[in-house]
Parts: C-alpha cells; sequence; structure tokens
C-alpha cells in the first residue's frame, strides 16, 4: 500500500474532480460547434478535436492565439494531472510521513500541494476557456453564463 496522507487523498480528488468537469465541458464545446460529430474519448483527443474545430470557426487573429496558447497550457495541465495520477506520491518535506519509504511507482515524485496546485490550475484553465469562448467563438458555448472570475486574473495565475 501506498502511504497516502488525508492531504495526499484531497489533491486526488480535486484533480478527479477538475479533469472530470473539464472533459464533460470539452465535449460540450464540441458537440456545440460540431453537432452530430461524435467527441473522441479522453482528455487528450477532446482537446485536440476543440483545437481543429476552432481553427474552423475562429479567425486567424490575437483572439485565435489567445486561445492556442491556453489550450497548450491545458494540455500541459492533462499531461500534470496524469503524472499526479500515475505518479509516485511522498509526504512533504518535515512531516512525519517524510520518514516512511515512498513507494515507487515511476520515476516522478509528487507531493499533495503540487498537486491540490493542479487542480486548481485545471479549474482556472477551465474558466478562462469559457470566458474566451464567450468572447470570441459564443456557438461553442451556447446557453453557459459568464463566470464571475476575472479573466486577468486567471491569465496571470496560470502564467499566460
Amino acid at each position: 500500500m501506498i502511504p497516502l496522507t488525508s492531504e495526499h487523498y484531497a489533491a486526488i480528488g480535486k484533480i478527479a474532480v477538475q479533469s472530470g468537469v473539464l472533459e464533460r465541458e470539452l465535449r460540450e464545446y464540441l458537440n456545440n460547434l460540431a453537432p452530430g460529430v461524435q467527441a473522441p474519448y479522453g482528455l487528450r483527443p477532446k482537446l485536440k478535436c476543440l483545437r481543429e474545430n476552432l481553427a474552423v470557426a475562429v479567425h486567424v487573429n490575437a483572439a485565435s492565439q489567445e486561445l492556442e496558447r491556453l489550450l497548450d497550457k491545458i494540455l500541459d495541465l492533462i499531461l500534470q494531472r496524469n503524472t499526479v495520477v500515475h505518479g509516485v506520491w511522498e509526504a512533504e518535506p518535515g512531516s512525519a510521513e517524510n520518514a516512511k519509504e515512498t513507494v515507487a511507482i515511476g520515476d516522478v515524485r509528487v507531493r499533495a500541494r503540487e498537486a491540490a496546485s493542479v487542480a486548481h490550475n485545471l479549474r482556472s484553465a477551465r474558466m478562462l476557456l469559457l470566458h474566451l469562448l464567450l468572447d470570441h467563438c459564443s456557438t461553442a458555448a451556447t446557453g453557459r453564463e459568464r463566470p464571475t472570475s476575472v479573466p486577468a486574473k486567471l491569465k496571470q495565475q496560470l502564467g499566460l
């Protein structure tokens, strides 16, 4: 058994929720952009399909470049999510659990705080994607309300 703390479990749960919501939203945006087209299985294929459909729907300009940067960031977060979910867990430095041996599942070590950050960034990226779709490709976001979050702050949080 891998020695996980309650913080690890909480972080994994947050990632599961945020990535699940992201996948549902990507499917929804794809269905709005290309009705009748079957959304592929999995986060990365859905993201790729959304990117392809947005390339047709959004004219090449600053808005499309902004969407591309965000989609690149979302892909990076999906890869981080996969690392967290399938990586090696270890306790925070200085904690009582740190004295325990870490069970190796791979070559990656992830702390609960880092995992919680991935979940937070997934949520921020989801909110920013909705803002940008409402601004530049409202067809994709049909029926969705604008989030109360501030796009500039989300961009700053995501390093965009």
